[in-house]
């Protein structure tokens, strides 16, 4: 069963909680390993540190980016996306989107982790209800059928 952390009050490691669910580390850790890469969490986590992470963690080989251009829907995977923030206007954030087929229904069903406990949530206070919607956010990263 896979852990799911979540991220402090007011901080912005959204990215690291979400890491930290997928690979099923502590908050703690996932915070060590950013830090022995010189990784600055505190002034915000980039693309390429979450590329960087994941390579020392040995998942280079295991994540697929998807985007608007290639979309392409794989049942059963989980997705780390990033979406429009619900709390800060301009910002953004990091969710854990596992996407499973409705039975009898052409429709998608999500499952979604949004690792803020306070304020507007998704998978709460707002919903993701079409997989276009969901590929209009910048972009995703893709794991295997095994997480969460």
């Amino acid at each position: 069963m896979m852990n799911l952390v979540y991220q402090e009050p007011d901080s912005k490691h959204c990215v690291l909680a979400c890491l930290a669910t997928l690979m099923n580390m502590p908050m703690e850790a996932v915070k060590d390993d950013a830090l022995h890469l010189g990784i600055n969490y505190d002034e915000g986590i980039t693309y390429w540190d979450e590329l960087r992470l994941l390579q020392f963690w040995g998942w280079q080989n295991n994540v697929v980016i998807v985007s608007p251009l290639t979309n392409h829907l794989i049942f059963g995977r989980t997705y780390l996306a990033t979406v429009p923030s619900l709390n800060h206007v301009g910002g953004m954030h990091r969710i854990i989107v596992k996407c499973l087929p409705v039975a009898g229904d052409p429709g998608v069903l999500f499952l979604i982790h949004d690792p803020n406990r306070v304020g507007k949530r998704y998978g709460v206070d707002v919903l993701v209800p079409t997989w276009s919607e969901l590929m209009e956010f910048v972009g995703v990263f893709i794991f295997p059928e095994e997480v969460l």
